[in-house]
């Protein structure tokens, strides 16, 4: 049974960035200019770096289309990151690559894994 993220919310993951040092770079120039300008001056790449490292996936992961517990727990934690930031949500799936319905869903999953017996966040 593989672990799965539980980053909660409000919480600052460790620092450090994503693994493979050395190797290719994940993202292409325009994937990283997107990301580090039009999408919020940075945080958006400094959010999937320490999103990644926590998790133990990649920022290829994140952005790609796997559909592994953890990697989209890592997806999820990276959404209600930026929301709590004040993103909306197409703006999220815009960077994302995903529908802002996906993203909403995601969110609630997100806060439902710190969620109380009683359904609320704790």
């Amino acid at each position: 049974m593989s672990a799965v993220l539980r980053l909660a919310p409000g919480a600052n993951a460790a620092q450090g960035g994503a693994a493979g040092g050395g190797a290719a770079p994940l993202l292409t120039p325009a994937e990283r200019a997107c990301l580090g300008g039009a999408f919020g001056g940075g945080l958006m790449r400094r959010v999937l770096d320490e999103v990644a490292a926590a998790a133990g996936v990649s920022v290829a992961d994140i952005l790609g289309p796997s559909r592994r517990a953890r990697v989209v727990a890592a997806r999820q934690a990276v959404m209600a990151v930026l929301h709590r930031r004040g993103w909306s949500s197409p703006r999220i799936g815009r960077a994302l690559r995903r529908d802002h319905s996906t993203v909403l869903h995601g969110i609630r999953a997100h806060a439902a894994r710190f969620a109380g017996p009683e359904g609320s966040a704790s």
